[in-house]
């Protein structure tokens, strides 16, 4: 017992800086999840990403398996995106999915999702749109809230009476710019532009047990679709706080 306890004291030094050496190393995320502070880890020092949930889903656009017209899940071998003819382009890492005009949208299923949860991804545009969808219920009611579209150079949520701005400062002139919208538990909205908080309001995220879209009209007959690129898309139970978003967008170009 003695001997046992002089090894331990020996080695009381190496545990501390073990520890320490753990702790820069590796970081965390926080989200906020059934109302309840948790914290998860999430990237390591050398950017690695660990899965949360098992309804997340990462497209990052880089290949479409031509035999089904998809693109895979990253995170898991299930809900592949079903494409309407899009094809790839040149993205911010590897390719990215080109949305050309009379393109019907690309089919995500049913997510099974409520808030909390993020959804972000990179975009770009040289077409100013009035109406563009990039996210959108395609059955059940029009109550249905969280679906996103473009209108000139605002991003807007539809909170089932309205449409309003989540963020601001688009570009319709070909540039790459990092959008991020984090649905709270709360009932509130807050949008992200390369990293910066943009607005917040009031809002939420109904996309469980109906079909989604990706750049297509709302219940397949309100909007239009949506004409640009986007790459790494990212729909993920949880909100993200600010210091995972700059993670999502440094950590991975």
């Amino acid at each position: 017992g003695k001997n046992f306890s002089m090894i331990c004291q020996k080695m009381r030094p190496w545990f501390y800086l073990y520890s320490q050496w753990v702790k820069k190393t590796q970081s965390t995320i926080q989200v906020d999840l059934q109302d309840k502070r948790q914290v998860i880890e999430a990237f390591s020092s050398e950017g690695a990403e660990q899965r949360v949930f098992a309804s997340d889903r990462f497209y990052n656009f880089d290949k479409i398996d031509e035999k089904t017209s998809t693109v895979a899940n990253q995170l898991s071998s299930e809900h592949p995106a079903r494409l309407s003819g899009q094809t790839l382009t040149y993205g911010v890492n590897d390719k990215a999915l080109q949305f050309k005009l009379g393109e019907q949208g690309v089919l995500l299923g049913d997510l099974g999702m409520e808030s909390p949860v993020t959804v972000s991804f990179w975009i770009k545009s040289n077409t100013l749109q009035n109406d563009g969808r990039i996210l959108s219920q395609l059955e059940g009611p029009s109550h249905q809230k969280g679906a996103v579209r473009i209108v000139g150079e605002q991003l807007q949520l539809w909170n089932a009476k309205a449409w309003s701005m989540v963020v601001s400062g688009l570009s319709h002139k070909s540039v790459w710019q990092h959008i991020a919208i984090v649905y709270h538990q709360d009932g509130t909205v807050s949008g992200y532009l390369n990293g910066r908080n943009s607005h917040t309001l009031n809002g939420s995220f109904d996309f469980k047990g109906v079909k989604a879209g990706l750049g297509t009209p709302f219940l397949g007959q309100w909007g239009k679709p949506f004409v640009g690129i986007l790459d790494d898309l990212r729909i993920t139970q949880g909100a993200l706080n600010q210091e995972c978003i700059y993670k999502l967008i440094y950590n991975n170009k």
